[in-house]
């Protein structure tokens, strides 16, 4: 009896520690998504600063102006961590909802 109960308690330990490591991903990932979110507003208000204007009037957007180097930079590095944010968030929110469901049969 002592042995099962020495054995669900370690057991229950690892799944503690796996849930924290978890925890942490998704709070690492949450990271990417805000800086991504950011680059890509950047990079949105960037696109409006790229526009070519003459006699007042907007003719298209200058593709040799610095703004629109800057604008295609933010986005493109924006996209790519806020997609790869979302994916670990995901991830790593439905191997954290599992690992709490053993965590809540073992309890019973």
């Amino acid at each position: 009896m002592a042995e099962e109960l020495d054995e669900s308690r370690k057991q229950s330990q690892e799944l503690h520690k796996e849930s924290q490591r978890q925890y942490d991903k998704i709070q690492n990932s949450l990271c990417f998504v805000v800086i991504g979110t950011i680059l890509v507003i950047i990079g949105i208000i960037f696109i409006f600063l790229a526009y070519k204007r003459e006699n007042n009037e907007l003719v298209g957007i200058d593709m040799t102006s610095l703004a629109f180097y800057i604008c295609v930079i933010a986005l493109g590095i924006g996209g790519v961590l806020l997609i790869y944010g979302l994916v670990k968030l995901f991830i790593s929110l439905a191997k954290r909802k599992k690992v709490l469901a053993t965590i809540n049969k073992l309890s019973k």
